[in-house]
């Protein structure tokens, strides 16, 4: 674990100099940022970028996740790999480059699929980011982050829809969690794979997702409390969706109704 900072230094100062000038972040919300961890799971088009996003704008310490390795066909989508990282691991690439980017920033790195038995690696973090592309690994993060009262901020795309949705434990028994809204059993009902995705817009989505993970680690109001944002890049249409509490949710109603 970092050690906390008190204070920026002149050269951090200087480095986010234009991030500080905004009133909704200045010195304060920049030292909350140098002081946050975040955990990446899936370092796909929505991790890489994302974890680029968030290491520049200086978060402090970063732990990627992901089992897979860069193959050909995730390039035009994944800017952080190039051709001669083919059949290497993503989180190993991605540490790599990073580091020699933004050398301040801490990188752990996991090579492998999250599940429960990784719960431990989310234990100091205070955002967890789910870039995952499946719904198995999804309700793995949203047990472990109820369970541990850890803010999970989800995101998909494919084709030309796409979601997001920021959970944290001050609106669950109002808005639930990520259960209450995809059950367990939820299946996904197409994928890039299958259905294909632009590039742009996986970047679209990773930008708002990380816009979002800024500013709720840098202390702001979320304004998606208790929503789901949902986009439809055919129509260009952007919809806040009201979430509810599902009120037998197999995750979050025992304990929510042990607790009144």
């Amino acid at each position: 674990m970092r050690t906390k900072q008190n204070a920026l230094s002149d050269r951090q100062f200087i480095r986010y100099s234009k991030q500080i000038m905004l009133p909704a972040y200045g010195e304060r919300g920049q030292l909350n940022l140098l002081n946050s961890h975040v955990v990446i799971v899936g370092l796909g088009g929505l991790g890489q970028q994302a974890a680029q996003l968030l290491a520049a704008a200086g978060v402090g310490q970063l732990t990627l996740i992901d089992p897979d390795k860069v193959a050909l066909d995730n390039l035009p989508r994944q800017t952080l790999y190039r051709d001669s990282h083919i059949a290497q691991a993503k989180v190993l690439v991605a540490a790599r480059k990073l580091r020699q980017r933004y050398n301040e920033v801490a990188i752990n790195t996991i090579v492998g699929a999250f599940d429960e038995s990784k719960a431990h690696c989310l234990r100091d973090a205070d955002l967890v980011l789910d870039c995952s592309d499946n719904f198995a690994c999804r309700h793995a993060l949203s047990r472990v982050t109820f369970a541990q009262t850890t803010a999970l901020l989800s995101a998909a795309i494919s084709a030309e829809q796409a979601w997001l949705a920021l959970f944290v434990a001050e609106d669950v028994a109002e808005a639930g969690c990520l259960h209450c809204v995809f059950p367990t059993g939820t299946k996904t009902a197409q994928s890039c794979a299958s259905q294909g995705v632009m590039g742009s817009a996986v970047a679209t989505v990773a930008s708002l997702q990380a816009e979002l993970a800024l500013r709720h680690l840098s202390g702001q109001p979320n304004h998606l409390f208790g929503q789901l944002l949902h986009i439809d890049f055919t129509h260009w249409r952007f919809n806040k969706l009201r979430r509810s509490r599902d009120p037998v949710c197999n995750n979050c109603a025992t304990a929510l109704r042990k607790c009144s």
